[in-house]
């Protein structure tokens, strides 16, 4: 059964356009041959992109077991080489933690907790903790082997969505590059809302994929032509851009928090004034560096819960 559209619950979807898994998985460097074998993956019949009808989403058409999901994220947990610690992603999170921080300075001198949901290796976690003593930092992962990596190396982590519950509420959220990932990506900007405290800040961090963009990408695919390694149906189930990213997180009840921090991808009519004046400009620029480039950058967002306490 086609899977209905994760942003309005729609299931007027239609096929853009079917990739086989062979396709996508070329242009993967974290998927290595002997990785791929593993998988005893049907790699030839098509998996389909899907748009939806009512909103424009774009988003993965089916969705692959949890249980094949598990050996696709699986990693040897003493693998110190892994790709998501390598000096460039690593470097990344660096500049991810500084724009958290600044951020988490709006609201107050108080000391702040942080989750990462979704933190992979952690270092993350420890660019934040490394803030000192006014910073507390603890990461969320499931993964068995990534677990045991993580308390190798004295990390922080909740196990599970009950230990974070333990934990909350928190001050600051990060999700950097895990919505594309998740079947229910509402579901998931529902729950850390809950997690907040009132007047915390959500980070979010997606890879750009804008109307223009996601048109260009699928010409090249229905031309055999190389296209975006993000579109990867088997990982990335759901395909954002800066306008649809807001769309969900205020659907459920996050309120978009501008700031330095912030980097939009994408035309956001929504905006007034001055600030719909630099959005434009912004958006005419990217749009040409991508048309140019073919090298969009990511969209970073933060959202933040209402101050006001709910009965």
């Amino acid at each position: 059964m086609m899977r209905m559209c994760p942003l309005c619950s729609s299931d007027r979807q239609e096929v853009i356009v079917g990739i086989p898994p062979r396709q996508f998985l070329a242009m993967n460097r974290h998927c290595t041959a002997d990785a791929i074998a593993g998988l005893h993956a049907d790699l030839d019949t098509p998996l389909p992109l899907c748009r939806c009808a009512a909103c424009g989403f774009y988003f993965a058409g089916s969705v692959p077991a949890p249980e094949f999901l598990d050996r696709l994220y699986a990693c040897d947990p003493d693998d110190d080489a892994h790709a998501s610690l390598r000096p460039d992603w690593t470097a990344h999170l660096a500049e991810v933690a500084g724009r958290i921080l600044r951020a988490a300075a709006t609201l107050g001198d108080s000391p702040k907790s942080i989750l990462d949901f979704g933190c992979g290796h952690g270092a993350l976690v420890n660019f934040l903790n490394a803030a000192g003593g006014h910073i507390r930092a603890v990461g969320f992962e499931q993964d068995a082997s990534t677990l045991r990596f993580l308390k190798r190396k004295n990390i922080p982590v909740c196990e599970s969505p009950d230990a974070c519950r333990e934990r909350a509420p928190f001050d600051v959220i990060c999700m950097n590059e895990v919505l594309e990932h998740v079947t229910d990506p509402r579901g998931l900007l529902r729950f850390l809302h809950e997690m907040t405290a009132p007047g915390g800040l959500l980070f979010v961090a997606v890879p750009p994929m804008p109307d223009y963009h996601m048109h260009r990408q699928i010409r090249a695919i229905q031309r055999g032509e190389r296209f975006d390694p993000a579109i990867n149906l088997w990982e990335h189930l759901n395909y954002f851009s800066g306008v649809t990213l807001a769309k969900m997180a205020t659907a459920e009840g996050w309120i978009p928090f501008s700031g330095q921090w912030s980097q939009d991808l994408g035309f956001r009519p929504d905006l007034r004034g001055t600030a719909l004046v630099r959005n434009l400009l912004q958006a005419s620029r990217l749009a040409a560096e991508a048309v140019l480039f073919s090298s969009p950058r990511i969209t970073a967002r933060f959202f933040q819960k209402s101050a006001a306490r709910t009965a």
